[in-house]
């Protein structure tokens, strides 16, 4: 049976959703992260400090990523939707943004930086697959394309 074409409004939310998700991880590692770690650590550490942030936040992301995307086909095929994981990862998102602004010190900073890329991630991967799930084949390359414009926006921002 062929896809039905979504309409507009769902391309431009979808669209808008990914940029949010780049939105809300490219000034954490650019901005956030680097000056978190010049408030917990002092100047000898703080190298090292943001090496073991960077490190394991991406260990932790390329795992959190397999995991809730498996997860998420679960649930696609056991309720036709991924909107739960995606709204989960919101919520814990928030949380995870309020323990890192909290944190004092460089464990506690490290644990919310497992946590954010957890909820980052628990985000991602279900909304990389909608792709796959609801955009036909001929509308796969307009919303790519929408998808990956959303990368440079959060960047652009920065002032020189």
């Amino acid at each position: 049976m062929p896809q039905s074409s979504p309409g507009r409004g769902f391309i431009v939310l979808y669209a808008l959703a990914y940029a949010g998700l780049y939105a809300s991880f490219i000034p954490f590692v650019s901005v956030l992260l680097p000056l978190k770690v010049t408030a917990v650590a002092d100047p000898e550490h703080r190298v090292a400090l943001l090496s073991a942030a960077a490190l394991g936040g991406a260990a932790v992301a390329s795992v959190a990523n397999l995991v809730f995307g498996a997860l998420s086909d679960r649930t696609y095929r056991r309720l036709g939707t991924r909107r739960p994981w995606i709204l989960a990862g919101l919520g814990l998102l928030i949380l995870a943004y309020g323990l890192f602004h909290w944190s004092g010190d460089g464990a506690s900073m490290l644990a919310a930086v497992a946590l954010l890329q957890i909820a980052i991630n628990m985000m991602f991967a279900p909304v990389g697959a909608i792709m796959a799930d609801e955009v036909p084949d001929a509308q796969k390359g307009l919303v790519a394309g929408l998808m990956g414009a959303a990368h440079p926006f959060p960047r652009s921002s920065r002032s020189a």
